[in-house]
């Protein structure tokens, strides 16, 4: 066994639960981590003085963003990402399954109910889970007491030596099956679920698993998905906070993040070549019962599916859903909307209109169908939009009565609105809609790390499609974009025609003591 080798494996033998550990981290075990491995930065940091983002890479492939900010004082938060998440998931294995298992184990010698136990001692929060198409593990910290060491050295064990305890597999299984069994409660959940049957073909990486999925789960195969894709040369680490300095953000990482060189039985494997892109599964729209998309001879829409569900309060939940862009304004057929407007800065210049527009459609909906019809509880208008994904999803949700007559003037009003957002917008639409925004903005980029963590996230792992200077001027930017700009874009993107809209009715009211089918897939 060579020396990297030897210096990354330690005794595994479980300490019992009661066991608390004054540190999780020997000194001399990290030092004999770095004797080894040698890490160090590549090339010199690249600081940007508008946002004050610095960028470095480190010898074993990750990249490092930070930024020092005084929004709370005396705390830090660490964000590690990896390129996966959900968009790996099979049948056989489900990445939030997977990676659920991994984070509520325990690390080294210590198992999970200790390690809980240090963090909650020294004021630590810490989570990991999968995202439509990364694997996140998030440390929040007190820069006290050694917080952002404490902090490391926790993402260090996670990485080299994590326990995957067989109970906390169980749990991960069990608390599944419950999760199953309350959407099949809740007729907003059951109606997502089922639109995205409708728009994917029910493609495993963007749908809920069934109970026979669940049960049939194996821990080794959890293990597997987690340890191919975390690695360094697939991750990059973001720092926020109110650091001392620059150097202390670096001696941190480079200490304890940049000795993870890959998992220790296999330090030289690397990580599955996933595609720079590619596009979103499409399906006609069609479920067992041969309904799809398209007009009614009575109406210029169709009812693709309904679900029942069983719940005290009878009500109804409408999902109307249809086809939208990526985050770089690529649609599911490859087509590039940011080519097809040719203006500077193309890519974000796509998504901050389309931002816009989704507040525009999100404030119509609402005044029209709440406000000035009252056919409705809630309403709203959001998006699923990707990185590494070639299209997204633009989607209303709406709460209303079941009642059949109402249900369909319900029904009836959002795709009015939707059909007619293109051609009504009146530049006092636009002014009412565009100052709310940009002062929410304003004030989020001057307050909260976590705004500036989702802006600095993919900084390193999108291939250059997100770059520092798009994080620039940004409230510059927004007030120098017009109506027109605004509905260009839309006109491109959003398309809500009959055999473009994917409607789908959640009807509860059913027997509340019954229990409903858990869906055994088979």
């Amino acid at each position: 066994m060579g020396a990297m080798q030897a210096a990354l494996l330690v005794d595994m033998a479980p300490l019992a639960d009661t066991d608390f550990p004054e540190v999780l981290m020997d000194p001399a075990d990290i030092d004999a981590q770095v004797e080894a491995i040698r890490p160090a930065f590549i090339g010199d940091a690249v600081a940007d003085p508008k946002t004050e983002i610095v960028m470095r890479k480190l010898s074993n492939g990750m990249g490092l963003s930070y930024k020092l900010t005084k929004f709370e004082k005396g705390q830090g938060i660490i964000r590690v990402l990896f390129r996966g998440g959900r968009s790996v998931s099979s049948a056989t294995v489900r990445a939030g399954s997977a990676i659920h298992t991994f984070a509520s184990s325990g690390v080294s010698r210590y198992r999970a109910a200790a390690v809980d136990k240090f963090m909650s001692m020294h004021g630590m929060e810490g989570s990991a889970v999968a995202t439509a198409e990364y694997f996140v593990m998030q440390v929040c910290f007190s820069l006290s007491d050694d917080g952002m060491q404490r902090a490391c050295e926790l993402i260090n064990l996670y990485l080299t030596q994590p326990m995957w305890e067989d109970c906390a597999f169980d749990r991960t299984k069990s608390e599944l099956l419950l999760e199953l069994e309350a959407l099949e409660r809740d007729s907003e959940l059951r109606s997502n679920d089922e639109l995205l049957h409708l728009l994917t073909g029910g493609d495993v990486r963007f749908t809920s698993p069934t109970a026979k999925e669940i049960r049939s789960m194996r821990k080794e195969d959890c293990r597997q998905l987690v340890e191919e894709h975390l690695h360094p040369k697939n991750c990059e680490v973001i720092c926020l906070g109110d650091f001392p300095s620059g150097e202390f953000v670096e001696s941190h990482v480079l200490r304890y993040l940049g000795t993870f060189v890959g998992w220790p039985a296999n330090p030289s494997r690397l990580p599955p070549a996933l595609p720079q892109f590619s596009n979103l599964p499409r399906s006609p729209g069609v479920r067992q019962d041969g309904i799809g998309p398209g007009a009614e001879a009575d109406r210029p829409w169709r009812i693709s599916s309904r679900v029942e569900v069983r719940k005290d309060q009878p009500r109804a939940e409408i999902m109307v859903g249809t086809t939208w862009c990526n985050r770089w304004g690529m649609m599911a057929d490859g087509r590039s909307v940011a080519q097809e407007i040719g203006k500077p800065f193309g890519t974000y210049h796509v998504w901050r209109c389309l931002i816009i527009f989704t507040e525009l459609v999100n404030e119509r909906l609402f005044k029209t169908v709440r406000e000035k019809h009252g056919l409705c509880y809630r309403i709203s208008f959001s998006t699923n939009t990707y990185e590494f994904f070639n299209g997204g999803w633009a989607y209303v949700s709406c709460n209303a009565s079941p009642e059949e007559d109402r249900l369909m003037k319900t029904v009836g009003a959002v795709v009015e609105v939707l059909q007619s957002m293109l051609d009504s917008v009146t530049q006092e639409d636009y002014d009412m809609t565009v100052k709310p925004l940009l002062a929410g903005l304003e004030q989020s980029l001057g307050s909260s790390n976590d705004h500036w963590l989702e802006l600095m996230q993919g900084l390193h792992l999108t291939g250059g499609r997100k770059r520092v200077e798009h994080l620039q001027d940004i409230i510059q930017y927004y007030r120098s974009l017009t109506r027109e700009d605004v509905l260009e874009v839309a006109r491109l993107v959003f398309r809500p025609t009959a055999d473009n809209l994917y409607i789908v009715l959640g009807i509860s009211g059913g027997d509340p003591d019954g229990d409903p089918p858990v869906p055994d897939g088979g």
